[in-house]
């Protein structure tokens, strides 16, 4: 039942190595997380999503990590935002 559910929703993100953005462990059920948040989210809920990631990255900048690593990821999950609100305003 999950693949045919699957097979009807639109992969929006196909990662193309095991990066700091999308390492393996998110795909550890057979699909990236972030592709099950938004094929069990309303648009405006995976929007709220993705900006929230945003904010985290930001918020955590200079505490956790190296600096310049949260900004691409803040960067990254901007960018799908964007991606996202062209879709579906």
């Amino acid at each position: 039942e999950w693949e045919q559910f699957m097979a009807t929703q639109p992969q929006t993100y196909q990662p193309k190595t095991d990066d700091f953005v999308n390492p393996a462990h998110y795909k550890a059920a057979g699909i990236e997380c972030i592709e099950y948040q938004r094929a069990t989210s309303t648009p405006e809920e995976f929007q709220g999503y993705l900006k929230n990631c945003c904010v985290k990255y930001l918020h955590r900048m200079r505490t956790k990590d190296d600096p310049l690593k949260n900004l691409l990821k803040a960067q990254w999950y901007l960018n799908r935002l964007v991606e996202e609100f062209k879709k579906n305003g």
